[in-house]
């Protein structure tokens, strides 16, 4: 990922009134595509993903599972590439409408990604011992084994399919919601430090100074003041 300047962040250059700074330049993390086109392309693979379930059983090959494997890197690279360009668009501008909306939107995506394809995982770690070894131990399936030997370790915790449905569901639409709308509000809090009006993320920087000072006037400062705005965030929400 490159860099290029930018006129919103300060400079230290004397001879000219405006300010220069580093910004990432992301379109490379989209290769050219808009965010409808990859969604055009993320989808197909997740409908054809789908399929393999009824392909799942005791007699199937490695060949098959790597194939499937092979699918579900590529719907996660994918998204993925999606997910870091907005996120990293939100990280240069935590007000960017356009930005958030896009997160908002990827996050629901993303969930109903991993409720559509999760049945394979939940599959593997259902498969008897002896089965399972004897396809780990396959040189097809050598890349991923220790992937997969590390999936069937989470089967003492995890729950049925239904129930991790609902889960994933209740992740977007429970805590990690009220969270995210707290830290769109607080982000664009700006605060005075010595002197100049900086913003949050420039404070916090002070919670490890190595002056105690600072770093109790920073704290104070900055969760002082969303410690009393978040009592009226929590009205709002509520």
């Amino acid at each position: 990922m490159t860099k290029q300047n930018n006129t919103n962040t300060k400079t230290t250059n004397k001879t000219s009134s405006k300010t220069v700074g580093e910004v990432w330049v992301l379109e490379e993390l989209l290769a050219g595509k808009t965010f409808d086109e990859w969604l055009n392309i993320i989808k197909p693979k997740v409908e054809k993903f789908k399929q393999y379930r009824t392909q799942l059983n005791d007699k199937i090959t490695p060949q098959k599972i790597l194939e499937i494997i092979k699918l579900e890197e590529e719907i996660s690279t994918a998204a993925t590439r999606v997910d870091a360009y907005y996120a990293l668009k939100c990280s240069e501008n935590t007000q960017d409408s356009e930005a958030l909306a896009k997160m908002t939107q990827l996050s629901n995506i993303g969930a109903d990604i991993n409720n559509d394809t999760m049945f394979f995982g939940l599959w593997f770690m259902e498969l008897k011992d002896d089965i399972a070894k004897k396809l780990l131990d396959t040189k097809e399936l050598k890349p991923y084994k220790y992937h997969l030997e590390s999936l069937r370790k989470l089967k003492p915790y995890t729950k049925s399919e239904e129930i991790e449905q609902i889960i994933t569901v209740k992740n977007v639409t429970g805590g990690n919601a009220h969270s995210n709308v707290y830290d769109i509000i607080t982000n664009k809090y700006t605060f005075k430090w010595l002197g100049k009006t900086i913003g949050k993320e420039e404070v916090v920087k002070f919670v490890r100074e190595k002056d105690p000072k600072n770093r109790e006037k920073a704290y104070n400062l900055v969760l002082g003041r969303e410690y009393g705005s978040s009592r009226n965030i929590q009205k709002h929400c509520n």
